[in-house]
């Protein structure tokens, strides 16, 4: 992912996957890759041309533990994002797909 942000001119960035208040699921060669929300922060610092990140994923506007600003959504608006859409609640796949139609 880093990679590929690194090498295009995006603008936004959609991710739908799975997703916890810790960090959301990647494939890389065929294997679910568990990408922490420091990874995503890290990656998004490097791409400074995407604005826009939308986390069609479980959880991931929750902070992990007590602290509200450890969540996927808020390390990545702490990397200078200034819009992220993330979910609190677990979503339905079919919602999640509606969503990501719209």
């Amino acid at each position: 992912l880093r990679r590929r942000l690194e090498q295009g001119g995006f603008d936004a960035l959609h991710l739908t996957t799975h997703g916890t208040a810790e960090g959301v699921l990647l494939w890389e060669n065929d294997a679910a890759v568990m990408a922490p929300a420091a990874g995503l922060r890290a990656a998004l610092e490097a791409a400074p041309r995407v604005r826009l990140a939308v986390l069609n994923a479980c959880e991931t506007a929750v902070g992990a533990g007590l602290a509200p600003v450890s969540s996927v959504g808020a390390q990545l608006l702490q990397a200078g994002l200034p819009a992220v859409v993330a979910m609190q609640f677990p979503i339905a796949d079919h919602a999640a797909v509606t969503f990501a139609e719209h």
